[in-house]
């Protein structure tokens, strides 16, 4: 079985999709960043839907997306609330991100090939109906999109990667409009 062409073919696909997402991304952040202004900390939460267990098995789980991304934040210097700050103050009130990652596998026979993936991160907050400012509601203010195809062997690294840019991109957009004093 000749797999070659088929890697490539996922190769060039990943590669213009990330090119028209950062052609997006630019669009987008200039846009919809001034949502981000005075934010002082938030929560970060990760889901993954996978079609098989072995995603997980070789090593890619929410708890290490989170404390991916989490890592990614501090270092910036960026508040990430904890549990136990939440807990502290008993609120459900707190803005939070989302990194959504949805993996279906790409098999030829029983062969998995690699993996088709998408990455959703979504920042949501609550925010008053200007027609009625009674209303508060939670909603998604910020939003950006990934998808992509990664060869088997380099489907994880990819993944995480994938997810570290995407962050980078809020990151960006929230410093732009909140910076370090």
């Amino acid at each position: 079985m000749n797999i070659t062409p088929l890697v490539k073919t996922l190769s060039l696909l990943t590669v213009c999709n990330l090119i028209s997402t950062k052609a997006i991304t630019q669009t987008y952040l200039s846009e919809e960043r001034e949502s981000l202004r005075g934010i002082e900390a938030f929560k970060v939460e990760t889901f993954i839907q996978k079609v098989d267990s072995e995603i997980h098995q070789r090593g890619l789980t929410k708890s290490q997306l989170k404390t991916d991304v989490e890592l990614r934040f501090r270092t910036a210097g960026i508040k990430v609330l904890t549990k136990n700050d939440l807990s502290q103050n008993g609120s459900m009130d707190y803005p939070f991100l989302l990194v959504y990652v949805q993996i279906i596998p790409a098999k030829l026979s029983e062969v998995t090939l690699g993996y088709a993936y998408s990455i959703d991160l979504s920042f949501y907050q609550n925010i008053i109906l200007y027609r009625e400012p009674s209303i508060a509601i939670r909603a998604i203010t910020w939003n950006i999109s990934y998808t992509g195809i990664a060869p088997y062997e380099t489907s994880i690294r990819s993944i995480r990667e994938n997810v570290i840019n995407l962050v980078d991109t809020f990151m960006n957009g929230y410093l732009a409009v909140n910076p370090k004093r």
